[in-house]
C-alpha cells in the first residue's frame, strides 16, 4: 500500500490537509489575498516546495519562491493546491484503510484537475482513484481509472507513469481472468522498465508475468519469470522482493511436484519473512511448508495405507486438500 506523501502521521496529516482545503475555500472569492503565515505557511510551503522539486525546473522554483515570499496565491494556484490537498487526503485515507473516504477525495481531485485541464494532476488522480477502487474490490471501476491514467501518461510522454499504469492494468486483467490482456500489459511494463533501467519495476513486471502464466498452468514459463524476479531482487539486495520471489517459486515447484525444491524455496521465503517481520508472508510460508511436511510424514507411515483406508475423517479431508495441491 502506498504511504502518505507527507512526513507526518496519517491522522495529523488528514487534519492539516483538511484545514488547507478550507483555507482555499475561504479565499476563493478574493484575488491576491494574503494568506495567514501562522495558519497556512507550514502546509502550503511544503506542498509548493515539493512541487518545485518534482518539476526539476529552476525557473519554476524561482516563481514559487516569489509566491512564498509574498504569501499570495492566484485563483488558479489556489484551486490547484486545493485539488492536490484532496489528492494527499485520499492517499492518507488509503494508508488508514478508509478506502470509501479515499475515493471521495480522489474524485474531488480528479474533478478539479479536469476543470483546470491539468494532465499531471489528472494522471495522479486517476492513479489514486484506481488504487482505492481496487482495494474496495471495485475492479471494473479500477480498470477504467487505470486505462484513463494510461491515456494521460501517453499524452504526458512519461515513461515511468506508463510503466506503472501498464503494471496496474496487468494485475487487474489477471484478477479478472483476462490473461491475454494481462500478459500484453505486463510485457509493455517490462519493456519500458528495461529501457529505463528501473530494476524494481522490472522485477515487478517479471513477478506479474510469472503469476499470470502460473494461473494459466504454464509452469515452465512461470518459473522463468519468477527466477528473473529473484535474480533482480538479489542483485538489488531487497529482502521483501526476494521473499516474494522465493514464495512464488516454491508454489510453482509445488504444482510441478518438485517437493524438495518447493520446501527449499518456502524455507527461504519464511527466513526472509522473519527478517522483515512480514506476518502475512510468514503465515503463507508456514501454511505451504506445513501441508507438504504433513503429507510427506503420512506417506512414510505404511506407505500411503494410512490415507488410503479412508477410515479417518480428518485424514480423508487432508487427502482431498493434498490432492488439490498436487501431491
Amino acid at each position: 500500500m502506498r504511504t502518505c506523501p507527507l512526513p507526518l502521521g496519517p491522522l495529523v496529516t488528514v487534519s492539516r490537509l483538511t484545514n488547507q482545503v478550507r483555507l482555499c475555500d475561504r479565499t476563493s472569492h478574493r484575488h491576491s489575498k494574503e494568506c495567514s503565515v501562522s495558519r497556512a505557511r507550514s502546509v502550503t510551503q511544503h506542498k509548493l516546495k515539493s512541487f518545485a522539486s518534482r518539476t526539476n525546473n529552476k525557473q519554476r522554483t524561482v516563481e514559487i519562491n516569489v509566491i512564498l515570499s509574498h504569501h499570495k496565491l492566484s485563483g488558479k494556484w489556489r484551486t490547484q493546491l486545493k485539488g492536490r490537498a484532496f489528492g494527499n487526503l485520499g492517499d492518507c485515507y488509503d494508508a488508514l484503510g478508509d478506502f470509501e473516504e479515499a475515493v471521495k477525495c480522489h474524485e474531488q481531485h480528479l474533478a478539479i484537475s479536469l476543470k483546470l485541464k491539468s494532465s499531471r494532476d489528472q494522471e495522479r488522480a486517476y492513479r489514486g482513484l484506481g488504487h482505492s477502487h481496487k482495494c474496495l474490490g471495485n475492479l471494473q471501476q479500477a480498470l477504467v481509472c487505470f486505462e484513463k491514467r494510461l491515456v494521460v501518461s501517453h499524452e504526458l510522454n512519461s515513461p515511468n507513469s506508463k510503466a506503472s499504469a501498464y503494471g496496474e492494468l496487468g494485475h487487474i486483467h489477471s484478477t479478472l481472468g483476462n490473461f491475454e490482456q494481462a500478459i500484453s500489459c505486463l510485457e509493455h511494463q517490462l519493456t519500458i522498465a528495461r529501457e529505463l533501467k528501473d530494476k524494481v519495476a522490472e522485477a515487478d513486471a517479471a513477478c506479474g508475468l510469472g503469476a499470470v502464466y502460473q494461473q494459466m498452468g504454464e509452469y515452465s514459463t512461470a518459473l522463468q519469470y519468477h527466477q528473473a524476479d529473484l535474480d533482480t531482487a538479489e542483485e538489488l539486495g531487497l529482502a521483501a522482493l526476494q521473499g516474494r520471489a522465493c514464495g512464488n517459486l516454491g508454489t510453482v515447484h509445488e504444482s510441478l511436484g518438485n517437493f524438495e525444491e518447493a520446501v527449499r524455496y518456502q524455507e527461504q521465503h519464511l527466513s526472509v519473512a522473519a527478517q522483515t517481520n512480514d506476518k502475512l508472508a510468514k503465515t503463507m510460508a508456514y501454511s505451504s511448508l506445513g501441508w507438504k511436511d504433513i503429507w510427506k510424514g503420512m506417506r512414510r507411515i505404511n506407505g500411503s495405507n494410512l490415507l488410503d483406508s479412508g477410515s479417518n475423517g480428518p485424514f480423508s479431508m487432508l487427502e482431498g486438500r493434498a490432492v488439490q495441491m498436487g501431491f
